[in-house]
């Protein structure tokens, strides 16, 4: 059950990420077109565009994998759950010496790709611990939800 909600949280960031992107990269395209310099405002903009459409696919996917659409009267419950576990996660990356911002996992790739940083990443990573990411009140609550999402609301 922790993992699944670190998961969701993990993916909630992603998204969130790239669709901010987008935005910054729409932004960097009006820019352009104001500046007289409109090619490259065209080939910017449908990067932002190709950059939107991958967050909705992300999106997209990442709701069919978690099963949300299953979770019915629940999923609201489940997505404050989710919340609160980004923010535990966040938290918990602080204190291992990595990135706590939104955009940490972006952040911790770029880290990962980089072979001088990796090794102190990796280790930083196995230093994690799951139960203060997710106390155990909020696994006996995502128990309880997925229970009754298994019922119909009455």
């Amino acid at each position: 059950m922790r993992q699944y909600l670190i998961t969701r949280a993990l993916g909630r960031s992603v998204v969130t990420t790239v669709q901010w992107s987008a935005i910054a990269i729409l932004g960097l395209a009006v820019l352009c077109w104001l500046g007289g310099i409109k090619v490259l405002a065209v080939l910017i903009g449908l990067i932002a565009v190709a950059v939107l459409l991958l967050g909705v696919g992300l999106s997209g996917l990442g709701r069919r994998l978690s099963g949300a659409n299953r979770l019915g009267h629940v999923e609201p419950q489940v997505r404050r759950l989710v919340a609160r576990t980004g923010r535990g996660l966040r938290q918990e990356f602080r204190r291992v010496g990595l990135p706590g911002s939104p955009l940490a996992p972006l952040l911790i790739a770029l880290r990962l790709v980089r072979p001088y940083r990796r090794a102190t990443t990796v280790r930083a990573m196995a230093q994690l611990d799951l139960n203060r990411i997710v106390p155990a009140d909020q696994v006996d609550e995502l128990q309880l939800l997925l229970q009754t999402a298994e019922r119909p609301p009455r």
